[in-house]
């Protein structure tokens, strides 16, 4: 949360000064706070004795921040892939002029699809017995195995699907950047010369990023799909436990990537240092 908290205050803080920021910055911004947001709901979620009803409203809530900031980190891997890439393809030539008027709506875009996705998934618990069974144990003589098989089907998949899209959006930005840097290594190796050598490393650089943070979502796949375990110990700890951790070590790589966030946290860092030294 403190890590998250730094990106959020220093973006403000920038604002403030410049009165604008640049797309990436307002999108590390946006997954700053949702970020935040993810968090406390986490730590809410170990509150004992809460009732159903409550539990229900934030997992709710939780889904939604955590697909909020799944979509966000795939924007954020698409504006990286327009800014450092040239292709001729019209759509992409008006993205590239135009990214700064289209970002409010890309954000406004994440919002509502991550609020749909939300509202499917009340809609079958709504609709099925199965959500209440599975949670409180309680066996409906009204419902058969067979429906319940088939609702937990349907709720998973859309869970699922939430998740999956913006991980599908991640991977064809992904793969853009490889394409982009090979046709430069092969102009540098046809032409001779150094002088696309700044590209070449920005390229580079972002794939490292991306290769980060792929690693990082298979991770996260991998915790979600044991929500498909029965034991209740174990859903705790591999779904509501390591999300957090997955937002706390992309925050903190995002930091380290971005130059203007390394410069701010390790001038941050020393003053709290010569703060403690000048104390001790």
């Amino acid at each position: 949360m403190i890590v998250n908290g730094f990106i959020v205050v220093t973006s403000l803080l920038e604002w403030k000064t410049k009165q604008s920021l640049k797309p990436t910055d307002t999108v590390l911004m946006c997954l700053g706070v949702t970020r935040i947001l993810f968090n406390l709901v986490s730590t809410v979620s170990f509150i004992p004795h809460l009732l159903p009803r409550e539990i229900n409203i934030i997992y709710d809530i939780w889904a939604y921040l955590n697909w909020s900031g799944l979509w966000f980190v795939s924007l954020l891997s698409i504006i990286y892939c327009v800014k450092i890439t040239n292709y001729n393809n019209c759509v992409f030539i008006y993205m590239k002029l135009n990214i700064s008027k289209l970002l409010k709506w890309l954000i406004l875009g994440n919002v509502l699809v991550s609020l749909v996705f939300i509202l499917l998934l009340k809609l079958i618990k709504d609709v099925s017995p199965q959500y209440w069974i599975n949670s409180t144990e309680i066996s409906l003589k009204n419902s058969t195995e067979t429906d319940i098989n088939n609702y937990q089907f349907i709720y998973l998949f859309i869970y699922y699907l939430g998740s999956f899209l913006p991980f599908i959006m991640f991977c064809v930005a992904a793969l853009l950047v490889i394409r982009s840097l090979l046709h430069h290594t092969q102009q540098i190796k046809s032409s001779g010369t150094g002088l696309e050598n700044s590209h070449l490393k920005a390229h580079i650089n972002v794939i490292r990023n991306m290769v980060f943070l792929f690693v990082l979502y298979i991770v996260y796949f991998v915790s979600n799909a044991f929500l498909l375990d029965k034991r209740p110990l174990t859903v705790t700890i591999f779904s509501y436990l390591v999300p957090p951790f997955y937002t706390l070590i992309h925050s903190g790589f995002l930091i380290y990537s971005n130059i203007r966030l390394r410069i701010t946290f390790l001038g941050t860092w020393r003053n709290l240092l010569d703060c403690t030294n000048n104390q001790s």
